[in-house]
């Protein structure tokens, strides 16, 4: 078949225009596919920056702590116990004895709850002895004196924690800072670390400085004055 030379022109003219309505067209396919490459470099470098950044769990988010205790359920304390751990840890500090005198008042008096223990007898948050206190205001020992010296014991937490801490002391350099001998004589006396009764009230002690560590109830901002 031998075209004329109208139809080569017209077949020329056919051809120019598939040509340039198909140009447009490589070149947007060329750019979507670059584009499409471009987010999918975004996305892998995305998942590579993920270990980088924090894992956020919406419906249960991270606790926050800040230096203060630690609120959760095993932790809890309240606030008229804190208070006096407080007391007791910033108090008992100054002789490298904080922990021991929180201990000791969450184990006596229950954080301040019972001050009064009539079978010893003993008064305070650290349950000090009534002799104690007749020695330290030189007075003698009478039923009068001994009402007294209980009274000075609830009222005054300062003489109470200063009576301890001197006990405390004199038991550390008598057992060659032997902390567990320290605690069982505390309560128990020169003794107490041979019998049951003051080695047991040492693994209290212990235990109980441990949980206060673990809940962080020494950086309480409470603080009696």
């Amino acid at each position: 078949m031998v075209l004329s030379k109208e139809d080569m022109q017209l077949l020329i003219k056919c051809a120019m225009l598939v040509v340039a309505f198909s140009i447009p067209q490589i070149v947007i396919n060329i750019l979507n596919e670059r584009e499409a490459q471009q987010i999918e470099n975004e996305l892998v470098t995305d998942v590579e920056d993920v270990d980088l950044l924090p894992v956020i769990d919406e419906i249960n988010p991270p606790e926050i702590i800040d230096e203060g205790p630690i609120v959760t359920e095993e932790c809890f304390i309240e606030k008229d116990q804190l208070d006096v751990v407080s007391f007791s840890y910033n108090y008992g500090s100054k002789y490298d004895l904080g922990y021991t005198l929180a201990a000791i008042a969450l184990k006596e008096s229950n954080g301040g709850r019972v001050n009064i223990n009539i079978s010893d007898p003993s008064g305070g948050y650290y349950h000090v002895t009534l002799d104690k206190v007749l020695r330290y205001y030189r007075w003698k020992n009478t039923p009068y004196n001994l009402n007294r010296a209980m009274q000075e014991l609830v009222n005054k937490p300062n003489l109470a924690a200063e009576l301890a801490v001197n006990e405390l002391l004199s038991w550390r350099q008598r057992t060659s800072y032997n902390w567990m001998a320290t605690w069982a004589s505390y309560h128990a006396g020169s003794r107490g670390n041979t019998t049951t009764r003051g080695k047991d009230y040492a693994a209290d002690i212990r235990q109980i400085i441990a949980k206060i560590k673990t809940c962080k109830w020494e950086n309480s901002l409470i603080v009696s004055s």
